[in-house]
């Protein structure tokens, strides 16, 4: 074994492509001339260099273990932070100052000898596939990426640990920070000195990582790769085997291992100077390092902005991601002092919904005021720009006020809203998907069997009704329900179309607890009256219909990936709350 300096000496004098001096050594490794004396005096001695600074076979030999196999490249992330960008993009292929990152971490891995690189892949991973035959790199695939966190990824590539660099690809490295040689098992550290929310270290004397804490403050802390050497990996490899089948972990970084059982892995502190190491965790991150990101990025849709606001890619800015939507994912920003929307459409929400009829609601419930805030809606991709709502507060269902707002502007739609000439049948709709699912995974095919059966009760008893057809909406949830000063502005028409307005009447009451009281009222303040028993059971009915379609929608989506668990929990046991009212009023003739 060699001692560090030791090691340090060696692995320069390996390593350089410089003429070699004692001085240079001493600049090197940051020691003193003496020191690097005594040191180059005891590997000649020893026979692992030569008086010309030449490594010999044996110091050739006495570098062996240190030396780096391989190199593991996590990018299977789907990077939420880089929103919009990460829906075109992963962010392992941003071009950053020229370069493509995942690709500027590859190129300098192969300048220092390193060329068995894996890439855990998932997220779009079919975008990085042209990486093999460019670099001649492996793929592994994370198939749980959207489920798990990093430590499922290192899972993946559990039989490649060894004298391993993990990488993550939202790393850049200004300077070259690979060697072909490391001493031992380290994490990359730079100093920051206000409070963040870095994880950060405590050492001893030799820079062993003894405990973490975060935030942090005036401290150095984890920032940028790791190298595991092979007693590190040997030590690993069975705790991520523990944690990977535990439940509850599943959010997991591979870190969140290391730093709960700091007592069984030895890991050592490497520290590098400002500016050599920058993580882009978000786009504001990337940003600060390269103002012309957008740029230098081919973005369709920072593009198809720019043309429906008439402005260049730098006026776009202060993006977040909203929290809401299901199918489709939201983002705000600001353009020029104003704040907009943008609803960037689902590949699984694409399969079933007609955009040009979309298009065609919007634009009439534009004209009628319901939903005044369109600005851009592209019929081909179902992209929309809309201008952002200042909401006074949530929609709150048991608030009545709130719910008298939703009623007015349901009968807007309904009484004066164009019509599109398309009709949805929630119980045809609901069949269509069932279809969809059945030829992908006929593993369902017995549940939604009976459950369709179930809903042709109730739609028996709703085509007996001749209700006239009007513009609905079609998706009244709360979170398409923004309660402005003066009114309830109705968002996102995928669903809407010609159709029962039953439909939309009946999230006047469905959001609340069965109760005989909430369903009177929320009919009362649509229609402006108290109801008739026969326009209690058709929206009734409606309510029984519409869940019986969400509840399979929920399902559909599952099918693709998506966790809508809860929800189809939800909307099922709607489906059977109202079909047991429905029964009931047909008995007794009333609602009960």
């Amino acid at each position: 074994m060699l001692k560090k300096r030791e090691f340090e000496v060696l692995g320069y004098i390996a390593q350089s492509k410089d003429k070699i001096s004692q001085r240079s050594i001493s600049k090197a490794v940051g020691v003193s001339l003496g020191t690097a004396n005594s040191l180059v005096t005891s590997l000649f001695e020893r026979g692992l260099i030569t008086e010309k600074y030449e490594i010999t076979e044996s110091g050739c030999e006495a570098l062996k273990p240190y030396k780096v196999k391989n190199a593991v490249i996590l990018a299977a992330g789907m990077s939420t932070r880089f929103v919009p960008v990460s829906y075109e993009i992963p962010k392992a292929l941003l071009r950053v100052k020229g370069e493509v990152l995942i690709e500027r971490i590859i190129r300098q891995l192969h300048e220092k000898g390193i060329n068995d690189i894996t890439i855990v892949i998932g997220y779009m991973m079919e975008k990085f596939l042209f990486l093999k035959e460019k670099y001649g790199v492996e793929f592994a695939i994370n198939n749980e990426y959207r489920i798990k966190n990093t430590h499922s990824s290192l899972n993946c590539v559990k039989e490649k640990l060894s004298n391993t660099y993990i990488i993550c690809a939202d790393n850049y490295f200004k300077e070259n920070v690979f060697n072909k040689y490391e001493y031992r098992a380290f994490y990359a550290s730079v100093f920051i000195k206000e409070k963040n929310y870095e994880r950060g270290f405590f050492t001893d004397k030799n820079g062993l990582i003894t405990d973490t804490c975060k935030p942090s403050e005036n401290m150095w802390v984890m920032f940028g790769h790791a190298y595991f050497d092979r007693k590190f990996s040997e030590a690993f490899l069975p705790l991520l085997s523990e944690y990977f089948g535990k439940p509850g972990v599943e959010n997991y970084y591979w870190e969140w291992i290391f730093t709960e059982n700091l007592d069984k892995l030895e890991m050592y502190i490497k520290k590098y100077p400002d500016g050599v190491i920058y993580e882009f965790d978000s786009i504001d991150d990337l940003k600060a390092y390269d103002p012309d990101y957008i740029k230098n990025n081919s973005i369709g849709l920072i593009n198809n902005i720019c043309r429906a606001l008439d402005c260049q890619p730098e006026d776009i800015t202060d993006i977040r991601k909203l929290p809401r939507g299901f199918s489709n994912a939201t983002f705000v920003f600001s353009c020029k002092g104003e704040r907009y929307c943008y609803r960037h459409p689902g590949r699984e929400s694409d399969k079933i919904h007609r955009r040009s009829r979309e298009a065609k609601a919007n634009k009439s419930a534009f004209e009628i005021g319901v939903d005044d805030s369109l600005i851009y809606f592209d019929e081909n991709s179902g992209q929309k720009i809309s201008r952002f709502i200042d909401v006074l507060s949530d929609y709150d269902p048991s608030d009545r006020n709130h719910i008298k707002l939703l009623a007015d502007s349901l009968r807007n739609l309904h009484d004066n809203a164009k019509t599109v000439g398309e009709r949805f049948d929630f119980y045809d709709e609901a069949l269509k998907l069932i279809d969809m699912i059945n030829s992908a995974d006929n593993s369902s095919y017995a549940y939604l069997e009976g459950l369709s059966e179930k809903a042709k009760e109730f739609y028996d008893e709703l085509t007996k009704d001749k209700w006239d057809s009007c513009l609905c909406h079609n998706d009244i949830d709360i979170p398409n329900i923004l309660i402005t000063e003066k009114k309830a502005v109705l968002i996102d028409w995928e669903f809407s179309a010609d159709g029962d307005k039953g439909f939309d009447i009946c999230k006047l009451f469905t959001f609340l607890p069965y109760k005989k009281e909430n369903v009177l009222n929320g009919l009362e303040l649509y229609f402006g009256r108290p109801p008739r028993a026969d326009e209690i059971y058709h929206v009734v009915n409606c309510a029984v219909l519409n869940y019986f379609y969400y509840t399979v929608w929920a399902l559909y989506m599952i099918k693709n990936g998506k966790d809508y668990s809860g929800n189809m929990m939800t909307y099922y046991e709607r489906f059977l709350t109202y079909g047991n009212v429905s029964r009931q009023i047909k008995e007794k003739g009333e609602l009960d």
